[in-house]
């Protein structure tokens, strides 16, 4: 199974913890993933909200997705190796306001904990690293399941956010995860999340011909 082909990546899809980043990266130059960061975590995200039919969005932390994917085939091998932990997908329920609240504790310091940077899908914001903590993230933005458009996020309203299971629970610092599911408002749906990474990546059945 390991050497099964699961579709193909048109282009390197790289991986770095936070945008900016000045680690060498071995398939992409810094000027790639400058200002939007990992193209690999983001996709990782966007799997994520595929998988779960009832998520607005969803979150994921850099520091959960090891390894880059190189133009070609991919395998389940290789997705085993970019997500090699063992998680399942959790469902949030948040407010707006919390949902701002846990992408500021994300970024609070990055130099000490940078696995956990948000990467999103159904989500988008601008990061000012060089602000002080708690004023770092700004232009929230939230377009439910992509499927609609982008609009200044609701500080009141209750969104269903899809995640991983590390982090549902509080890892990486993601302490309004924590109390949310401290407080009930979380699901567990058995969902393993490297296989929401497979099926997101693999072709879908095709009709047989006539």
């Amino acid at each position: 199974m390991r050497e099964t082909v699961i579709g193909k990546a048109a282009g390197n899809l790289c991986m770095v913890r936070l945008p900016g980043e000045g680690r060498a990266e071995p398939l992409c130059s810094r000027a790639e993933t400058y200002a939007q960061g990992a193209h690999v975590t983001t996709l990782v995200a966007k799997a994520f909200l595929a998988r779960e039919g009832s998520a607005d969005l969803a979150i994921q932390n850099a520091g959960g997705v090891r390894a880059s994917i190189p133009a070609g085939p991919v395998t389940i091998a290789d997705v085993f190796t970019i997500l090699p932990f063992t998680n399942t997908l959790h469902v949030l329920d948040l407010s707006g306001a919390e949902i701002i609240e846990t992408l500021e504790q994300a970024v609070a310091d990055p130099d000490s904990v940078g696995g956990a940077y948000p990467y999103a899908a159904g989500l988008r914001f601008a990061v000012d690293l060089s602000a002080p903590p708690g004023a770092r993230i700004g232009a929230v933005e939230v377009n439910s399941r992509l499927a609609g458009d982008w609009l200044p996020i609701d500080p009141e309203a209750r969104c269903a956010v899809v995640t991983n299971s590390f982090i549902a629970g509080g890892g990486d610092g993601y302490e309004v995860f924590a109390r949310a599911s401290a407080e009930g408002r979380v699901r567990d749906t058995f969902a393993e999340y490297a296989q929401s990474f497979v099926n997101h990546v693999a072709p879908g059945p095709r009709r047989a011909s006539r």
